[in-house]
Formats: structure tokens, C-alpha cells, sequence
């Protein structure tokens, strides 16, 4: 039996540009903490380095209030990164799974539909090595479809806990016709690494490069 999280703990990353109009590029959820939100650094990085001027709204998923983020820190060889954001926010904040069964439950926000979207996960595989940005090791995927605005989002494990997080399709599929096929696979990072850079964020700051972020 799956216990879904407070739908505020999961929330969206928006671009807002200069004339007020925002699109939405990640999801992301509330780690541990109040004030700090966990999501993929890509989707941070593809922030922080776009052209145009853009500012960062972190959403809670049934408040119309954006959040300001103050700083951002990224996993050294994993695709995840943690944002800090200005201050505390009333919302229940999801934690380490620590069992699961049947698989997880994935949250994530769905741009074409503007709604959060919840799928099951029952079976996932270990992918082989490959060479690329980010190292594999805790990797694990599944088949299923997956948006651009789905990375970021949590794996839900039968207890409630955080047992994964989205960063996105496997390097093995290369064209956008494959990306909106149902025959994706969705590629995830197990919660260890993000532990990791939470407890070192938290005991040993000096371990890890904390990034102002500039588009606050």
C-alpha cells in the first residue's frame, strides 16, 4: 500500500520572463527541510545558462506564491541538486524511503496538461555502464513516457519515503520522436547520493561548491 506525500511537498521550477509569462522546466520536491528542494541539476544548469533573462519561481503545487531561491548546490557525479531557498515554507517535507514493495509510485509536473502527474512504477531495471556527463552508479530505469518538466520529480516507495529521484531518459535514446515515444526509458538516481549532499551540505559545506544563484 503506497502513502502519497502532502501535494505541496512536490513542486514546479518556472522560468518567469520579463513581461510576466513563465514556463514551467522541472519538478522538484521538498527535501527534508522546509527551505530546501531537491530536483536534477540539469535542470538547474539549463537554468542558470539561458540567453534570455529569466527569474526562478519554486512553486509549491497548490500555492500561487513562487519561492526565491538563495543558493544552489550540485552532486559532484550525480545528476540532482539541492536549492536553498529564502525562507521556511509551511509544507510537510518527504524523507528517505527506507522499504518499499511493488515497486514506486512517480510524481512529477506534466507540462501539456499543466497538472501533476502520478504513475506507477512496478518493475525497473540496473542499466550498464556508459561514458557520459554524469557517472551511473546508482542509476536504475524503466519503460514508460516521460515529458520535458518530469525530471526533477520523486520516486515514492510503499512507505512514504523518497526512494529515487527523475533525471531524466537513458543516453541510448537519441531523437526527439524517441523522447515522446511511449517506449521510453526513464532513468532515475536512488536517494543515497542525494543524502549524501544533503548531509554534507549540512555538516561540511566547505566539501561542496555552493552556487549563488543569480536569477533570483
Amino acid at each position: 500500500m503506497f502513502s502519497l506525500p502532502d501535494k505541496n511537498s512536490v513542486c514546479v521550477f518556472h522560468k518567469i520572463k520579463q513581461d510576466g509569462t513563465r514556463k514551467a522546466i522541472g519538478t522538484g520536491f521538498f527535501f527534508m527541510e522546509q527551505d530546501l528542494v531537491a530536483t536534477a541539476r540539469h535542470v538547474m544548469e539549463d537554468h542558470a545558462n539561458a540567453r534570455e533573462p529569466y527569474a526562478l519561481s519554486i512553486q509549491p503545487s497548490q500555492s500561487l506564491e513562487g519561492c526565491l531561491a538563495v543558493e544552489c548546490a550540485y552532486h559532484i557525479e550525480q545528476d540532482l541538486a539541492v536549492v536553498k531557498l529564502e525562507r521556511r515554507y509551511p509544507v510537510v517535507p518527504l524523507y528517505p524511503c527506507f522499504g518499499t514493495n511493488s515497486g514506486f509510485i512517480y510524481i512529477g509536473f506534466d507540462p501539456p496538461t499543466e497538472s501533476m502527474l502520478v504513475r506507477h512504477v512496478p518493475t525497473f531495471s540496473i542499466p550498464g555502464p556508459w561514458e557520459g556527463k554524469y557517472s551511473t552508479t546508482f542509476h536504475f530505469e524503466w519503460d514508460g513516457p516521460i515529458n520535458p518538466g518530469n525530471s526533477g520529480g520523486p520516486l515514492i516507495g510503499s512507505d512514504g519515503g523518497v526512494a529515487g529521484i527523475l533525471i531524466g531518459v537513458s543516453r541510448q535514446v537519441e531523437s526527439s520522436d524517441a523522447i515522446t515515444s511511449s517506449k521510453v526509458r526513464a532513468r532515475a538516481v536512488f536517494i543515497g547520493p542525494l543524502m549524501d549532499l544533503h548531509h554534507r551540505l549540512k555538516t561540511d559545506p566547505d566539501s561542496i561548491t555552493l552556487i549563488d544563484v543569480p536569477f533570483t
